[in-house]
């Protein structure tokens, strides 16, 4: 019993240990030429990035709209909004959606994507930096980037950007 105590002492002190690493690892991320290395990885895989990612479910999206409270009157930070994806399914909506995206050429192809929507803000930032001001959107979202995002500035993004009843 003592030696299985230390076994998962040990796999917990492993497990802490792992966290701090990874944290460590995403603040290096946000220097700046760690974090333009790693935006520039998406920018010469636009097209197949764009062919090859799978759109979202409309169960998802009805979700949102009929039980999380987003309306055709909400404003969104879609935080590593890519090519538009999931941005183009909150336009069809109504929503006004403000696509944050550091990677220029992915944020290019939005553009091309969505210009027939008047309410696609397209913003060159990050999730630590989005450059919107402050309790300026009802809802955030994040469809397929928050692996990227150092967790602790994300959030502080966050609640200076979001509404007070946002």
């Amino acid at each position: 019993s003592a030696g299985r105590n230390r076994y998962k002492e040990s796999g917990l002190a492993k497990m802490r240990r792992f966290g701090a690493e990874r944290e460590t690892q995403k603040a290096n991320i946000l220097k700046k030429e760690n974090l333009e290395e790693c935006v520039g990885k998406f920018s010469d895989i636009v097209k197949v990035y764009e062919e090859g990612r799978p759109s979202y479910s409309m169960d998802f999206i009805k979700f949102l709209y009929e039980e999380q409270g987003v309306s055709p009157s909400s404003s969104i930070g879609e935080f590593g909004s890519g090519t538009g994806k999931f941005t183009k399914l909150l336009l069809e909506r109504g929503s006004k959606v403000y696509g944050i995206e550091p990677n220029l050429n992915m944020q290019e192809e939005a553009k091309n994507n969505l210009h027939a929507f008047e309410n696609f803000i397209p913003i060159n930032g990050s999730a630590e930096f989005s450059g919107l001001g402050e309790n300026s959107v009802d809802f955030i979202s994040v469809a397929q980037a928050f692996h990227w995002f150092s967790v602790n500035d994300f959030k502080k993004e966050c609640k200076r950007i979001l509404k007070d009843k946002g």
